[in-house]
């Protein structure tokens, strides 16, 4: 039974070290510092989304997903649904649309387009999404609020 309890408490350490890694890799762990809260209340906000982001001085990506992001007047929500990386690695975050910036897009394909976003003033980390992630969202607020926050998306 010692040898079960054993393993069990090294697969946890273990799940820890990688989330916590992740969460380092993504910049969500500096993002957590400056834009944390404790009610996550979106106007409007969409569920099961993949978001990629890398912190500015690293060139590897971390895919968060699934990943709920929100729009209210005060700026984008981002949120995870576990519960148990919530807390400590993964808290929700209300990033203000003046700390946002639209990344004007690289040559990309229609298949794999994705908007990029600068969060964080100065730059944390850089998030990007699918365009039908924004659609969606914009469909839910009932207006283009990315368009109308940070100029017109290309």
């Amino acid at each position: 039974m010692s040898n079960f309890v054993q393993n069990l408490v090294i697969g946890i350490l273990c799940i820890a070290l990688f989330l916590w890694f992740l969460s380092i890799s993504s910049g969500w762990n500096e993002l957590s510092k400056r834009y944390k809260i404790e009610q996550c209340c979106p106007s409007a906000f969409i569920t099961n989304q993949q978001g990629i982001f890398r912190t500015h001085s690293d060139k590897n990506s971390t895919v968060i997903r699934p990943l709920n992001i929100g729009v209210s007047e005060e700026g984008m929500y981002l949120f995870t649904n576990s519960s148990f990386s919530n807390e400590i690695f993964y808290p929700s975050l209300l990033i203000p649309w003046s700390e946002i910036e639209y990344l004007a897009p690289q040559e990309q394909s229609d298949t794999n387009k994705r908007h990029t976003f600068s969060l964080g003033n100065p730059t944390v980390s850089l998030m990007r999404l699918y365009p039908q992630a924004i659609e969606k969202l914009e469909e839910e607020y009932g207006e283009p609020i990315f368009s109308n926050k940070l100029g017109e998306l290309n």
